[in-house]
């Protein structure tokens, strides 16, 4: 019988957990909903570890990389920009 107890948390409130970034799991939103960064063009911003804490974003097609010691710093990053994006879509489905 195996228990539980053992195994390693991939997901918090907050999303992945360190352990899940060491194992390369990717932290990912799309404006558009695709799960994958690289399956859209639309807006959209990503959290992975490599070494550094990444945070990769895109806006208007023009996509900016961000590198942080902590996994906090890198969270709080991904967080406003997600806020953002979400934020942007509301405004831009509004005005269409």
């Amino acid at each position: 019988m195996s228990s539980s107890a053992n195994v390693p948390t991939m997901r918090t409130a907050n999303g992945l957990t360190a352990y899940a970034f060491a194992c390369g799991y990717l932290q990912s939103f799309c404006v558009d909903g695709t799960p994958d960064y690289y399956g859209t063009d639309a807006d959209a911003v990503t959290l992975w570890l490599s070494g550094v804490w990444h945070v990769r974003y895109r806006v208007d097609g023009e996509t900016t990389w961000l590198s942080f010691d902590t996994l906090t710093e890198a969270r709080k990053a991904w967080a406003s920009i997600r806020t953002y994006l979400k934020a942007k879509a509301k405004v831009n489905a509004l005005t269409v």
